[in-house]
């Protein structure tokens, strides 16, 4: 694709017809629009008209961000394109109607400016911060005004511009923008800047938002000196050709093309948006619209400033050249591969057992008839084979994942990952049982047989899913290469069945929510969730019946011991794993909090049915301990990501007192006085006595 075939040669079209500046004081000013097209909330804007005899605003259309990347995409799409063209009109609409007109030029920025402020005698250049070091530094004798961006890209041609004005005699004024909360506001210095959202957001909570700019109603006059204002370029000027401008303008679903760009269609949105919520919160008592707002707000700011964190540290070069980094961050193997994330105590965990004890476990002989006919009943139940044809993906998934940006996207896909490890681990570990089980007990073996299908059909759906994103995981290098953790059988079986009811009600509890708040539910996975948890709740009764063939496993001390430690190990894992991971929640409308407690409150519920002891979680005491865990993790992984405030030398000795204090409390957890349960057979129903 050739960039600006006919309008290159026009890059600078000035003229002078009067005296370059003012004779000793203020200068005339250059005001540089870049990602910043409005009038409201506007700092170079408001700096310029207070620091200069005259302004004169301008826009550049630098070729080296059109045409084709490196790796055959455009650098900036027709949508995009197209949104710019519209946002640019509106600007020097607004811009007129105050007194000013719109400067577009097409070139260099670091050519054009400085050619500018010579024609013009200009001794500032004001523009919105981009994030680069050395702008921080007095450079000449005024400023060009202008609004930071935040990539290395950006930064790059800051530098060449900030030179190149140096030279002219003037200099670059630089404000940060953006961002809801203001560079100078935050509460931590930049390089300590929290690593993760969850962490970030937490430092933000009460903090205060600066007022905006207001808008002025009249600006500076143009400068003396006669410059051709030159004509905004047409989509096909820019580069695209006919049968792509045909084609976008034929795709109304494509994400955003329905969205007009410019400053007043982004005021009159958000006054709908405003009026919209304050209705419905009149009606219902909740501002939910606000929240998704100032939740979607926050994560824009915390790329934003994590971004600016690495580019003034230099890393953010280093990973942007890395053929080993997708846009999103994430490390891959290979193109298109996900890295897998790394191994924790709170990750989902690849299973191994001793198969000889599982074989004498469910020998046949050692199994009651009664049991035995139950475990065939089961059979029956799972080659009925439900959810067969439940599995079928449609154009929807597709079209979800274009639309689906910003900080959501990410967080999503690590969900996938986590889902698609868990049911892979699954898929594993049943269909290994199936084969070991075969000529022991045929019917058993089975039954694994068919729930490894499901936890296959599960995972594949999952990571076809991922490949909506341009990413999958590579589950037969997982299969060699992850960590297998070691159970006896019976251990086996009491954490399998836990996991798979905790997985009943996760799932069912979101699909759930999103039927009550549709606005929520940005992927169509979710609307499989409701049959898919029946797999997941079949599994579980199966296990269920097979805890009960074997009555040690159930009856005794030890077996309420273990019985409750396991569930207390499975809980707790959640809970710490699942605040860890907040903003997913939130992104469907859910309180981390209260979404843990309902699934553990109702996961226990269950497990009474079959558990002869299980924790007291409906005591207000259960639930503080569990917060203070929570508060004790936050404080362990703040070390281990380098936010905290303890001295790096006194870290070490911090870490083993939290693990020491996270270790009391899990005790204190356990020590609580259990609620005695399970479940009592009875071959005559006379010695039911009520």
């Amino acid at each position: 694709m050739r960039v600006f075939p006919s309008l290159l040669p026009k890059r600078i079209g000035s003229g002078r017809s009067g005296p370059p500046g003012m004779p000793g004081g203020r200068k005339p000013a250059l005001l540089w629009f870049r990602n910043d097209l409005r009038l409201h909330d506007h700092e170079p804007l408001a700096a310029a008209c207070a620091g200069a005899t005259s302004l004169l605003p301008v826009y550049i259309f630098d070729p080296r961000e059109y045409g084709k990347s490196p790796n055959g995409f455009d650098k900036t799409g027709p949508y995009r394109a197209k949104f710019i063209l519209e946002a640019l009109g509106d600007l020097r609409d607004r811009l007129r109607a105050a007194g000013s007109d719109l400067l577009v030029r097409i070139g260099k920025p670091e050519e054009v400016l400085p050619e500018l402020a010579r024609s013009i005698g200009a001794g500032s250049v004001y523009c919105h911060e981009e994030v680069l070091p050395e702008l921080a530094r007095s450079i000449g004798a005024g400023a060009v005004y202008c609004h930071g961006e935040v990539t290395a890209e950006d930064a790059k041609v800051e530098g060449a511009v900030s030179k190149a004005l140096d030279k002219a005699g003037a200099a670059l004024k630089v404000s940060w923008g953006g961002t809801l909360f203001h560079m100078d506001d935050l509460p931590f210095q930049l390089a300590s800047m929290p690593p993760n959202y969850s962490d970030f957001r937490q430092a933000l909570r009460g903090r205060g938002v600066r007022e905006p700019v207001e808008a002025p109603a009249q600006l500076k006059g143009l400068p003396a000196a006669s410059v051709c204002p030159g004509e905004l370029p047409t989509l096909q000027q820019l580069g695209f050709d006919a049968a792509t401008l045909s084609r976008c303008a034929g795709d109304k679903d494509a994400a955003g093309a329905h969205l007009r760009g410019g400053e007043s269609e982004a005021l009159r949105r958000l006054s709908e948006f405003v009026s919209k919520f304050t209705a419905q919160q009149q009606q219902k008592g909740v501002a939910a619209g606000m929240q998704w707002l100032l939740f979607e707000l926050l994560w824009r700011d915390f790329f934003r400033f994590i971004t600016k964190k690495y580019t003034v540290t230099g890393v953010a070069q280093r990973l942007g050249s890395s053929p080993g980094i997708n846009p999103m961050g994430f490390k891959l193997m290979r193109s298109g591969i996900k890295q897998a994330s790394k191994e924790t105590i709170l990750t989902p965990r690849f299973y191994t057992t001793d198969f000889e004890e599982m074989a004498e476990l469910v020998n046949p002989a050692n199994i009651p008839q009664q049991q035995q006919e139950e475990l065939e009943a089961y059979l029956r139940e799972m080659k009925t084979d439900y959810n067969q044809r439940h599995f079928v993906r449609n154009e929807k998934f597709k079209e979800a994942a274009e639309k689906l940006s910003g900080p959501t996207r990410k967080i999503f896909v690590e969900f996938l990952e986590r889902s698609c490890t868990a049911e892979f681990s699954g898929f594993l570990l049943f269909k290994e049982l199936a084969r070991r089980l075969r000529d022991v007990n045929p019917t058993v073996a089975e039954i694994f047989q068919m729930m490894s299908r499901d936890e296959a059909r599960h995972a594949g759906f999952i990571n076809k899913a991922m490949s909506d994103f341009n990413l999958a995981l590579d589950l037969g290098f997982l299969t060699k290469n992850r960590t297998y953790t070691f159970f006896k059988p019976k251990y086996i079986l009491y954490t399998v069945y836990l996991s798979e009811k905790i997985g009943y009600w996760r799932y069912i509890t979101i699909y759930r929510n999103l039927q009550r708040n549709p606005e929520c539910q940005f992927y169509p996975l979710f609307e499989y969730f409701e049959a898919w948890c029946q797999d997941e709740c079949r599994h579980g009764d199966f296990l269920a019946a097979l805890l009960k063939s074997k009555p040690e496993l159930l009856q005794g001390p030890i077996a309420k011991l273990w019985t409750r430690f396991f569930c207390l190990t499975v809980y707790i894992t959640m809970y710490l794993n699942d605040h860890q991971r907040s903003a997913f929640y939130e992104a469907l409308g859910l309180n981390t909090t209260q979404f843990c407690r309902h699934v553990i409150i109702e996961t226990n519920n269950t497990s009474k049915r079959i558990f002869p002891e299980v924790p007291t979680v409906d005591s207000p005491v259960f639930w503080d301990l569990m917060d203070k865990m929570v508060s004790v993790n936050n404080q362990m992984a703040a070390i281990d990501n380098g936010t905290s405030s303890t001295p790096a030398l006194l870290q070490p000795l911090a870490k083993l007192a939290l693990m020491e204090r996270l270790g009391s409390l899990v005790l204190r957890v356990m020590l609580m006085t259990p609620i005695e349960a399970g479940s009592y057979d009875f071959e005559n129903p006379a010695e039911l006595v009520y």
